[in-house]
């Protein structure tokens, strides 16, 4: 069972922390606030509005059915995610 946790970040702290990740840095430049949340699950984080789950003991186990690209804003004249 992992811990999903929250973090709120400032926008320099967020492009600080995120610093190198282009795409982090695109998505941040798309949002308007100054607030960032950022959950964390064992070594991964991420940007996120969530709320998430507590922990993954909650998720069990799910069948993948289909899988679709996607691209940054829906524009697929962006790189693919």
């Amino acid at each position: 069972k992992l811990t999903i946790t929250k973090e709120t970040l400032t926008r320099e702290q967020a492009l600080e922390r995120f610093k190198g990740d282009e795409l982090k840095h695109a998505v941040m430049s798309k949002i308007s606030g100054d607030i960032f949340g950022v959950y964390k699950q064992g070594e991964f984080e991420d940007l996120c509005k969530g709320p998430h789950l507590p922990n993954t003991r909650f998720l069990n186990h799910f069948k993948l059915t289909k899988l679709a690209g996607a691209y940054l804003g829906g524009d697929e004249n962006n790189e693919m995610l």
